[in-house]
């Protein structure tokens, strides 16, 4: 059981409405928007805990007369620069700000921002003089100053762990990149790239064990540079250990045949891309979806 509450933006207000209902999960909900650009956060809360922390999915987009299905926390899951916030990946002046969605499905237009109570809410930085404060209610990070040298890279890794979740129990996700100074007051994107995942799982996030199993690797950039490396991992033992898995080049970008172990556990997925500029990519996603004999 979870309290749903659903609120957003009215198109050109500020307006907020939200509803709240309680639900058993999973849910299948119907929704009905007003025609043009609308931003919509859908809240899970936990009706027996006192946190006032929620975890959270965004949505936003300008369509009309369109059927729009939408799934929210579908397996397999991977961190994610895109979606709700992702316009706070930029660079202005000294002071560089990353959102990430923590824990993303493989549809573009969603970021599963929140990371809950019991997240680690402290990202590690390197290559910085000072180390990025968070936002606690999301997996955000910014730098007030920085200073290196010309031509070092930047690496942020904001690690965020949910407990009391079968699958997308921690992700990590390491960006290195280059980037200048911004005159003026226009922000600048910053060159971050993510690799989402896609397959066939049920409403619970769970494939068969003890076959072979194709995952999509979508490559997405946030300025649209093209991904001219795209390599992936897997474990079956959460992190303990891991192998690679060759792929094969499609027109999303690429596809991966695992061999599931015939006995009830977890998947944890690896992958890592680099941009024509040369700017990387390193994303860990432990339990990105379960697999069972049952």
């Amino acid at each position: 059981m979870a309290l749903l509450v659903s609120y957003g933006y009215l198109p050109g207000t500020d307006i907020t409405p939200s509803v709240g209902f309680m639900r058993e999960l999973p849910n299948e909900s119907l929704e009905f928007f007003t025609p043009g650009e609308w931003d919509e956060d859908l809240m899970l809360l936990d009706p027996d805990s006192d946190s006032t922390l929620a975890e959270s999915i965004g949505f936003s987009g300008a369509r009309e007369a369109e059927e729009v299905e939408t799934n929210w926390n579908s397996a397999p899951l991977s961190p994610s620069p895109y979606g709700y916030e992702a316009r706070r990946s930029q660079r202005i002046g000294d002071r560089i700000e990353i959102s990430v969605g923590a824990f993303a499905t493989a549809e573009a237009d969603t970021a599963y921002i929140g990371v809950g109570r019991a997240s680690s809410e402290t990202p590690r930085c390197r290559g910085m003089a000072k180390c990025w404060g968070v936002h606690r209610r999301s997996a955000q990070a910014a730098s007030p100053c920085l200073r290196t040298r010309a031509g070092t890279p930047l690496r942020s890794q904001p690690p965020a762990r949910r407990r009391g979740r079968l699958i997308g129990t921690e992700v990590e996700v390491s960006w290195t990149f280059d980037s200048a100074p911004v005159e003026g007051d226009q922000p600048e994107v910053l060159p971050l790239a993510g690799v989402r995942f896609e397959s066939e799982v049920d409403d619970f996030g769970r494939a068969p064990a003890g076959v072979e199993y194709p995952v999509q690797l979508h490559p997405e950039h946030l300025l649209g540079t093209e991904i001219t490396e795209l390599t992936m991992e897997v474990s079956y033992d959460d992190g303990a250990s891991w192998a690679v898995v060759p792929t094969t080049a499609t027109e999303q970008g690429a596809t991966a045949l695992l061999d599931h172990p015939d006995s009830d556990g977890f998947v944890s997925l690896r992958a890592s891309a680099v941009d024509a500029a040369g700017n990387s990519v390193d994303q860990t996603m432990l339990r990105s979806y379960q697999i069972t004999t049952g």
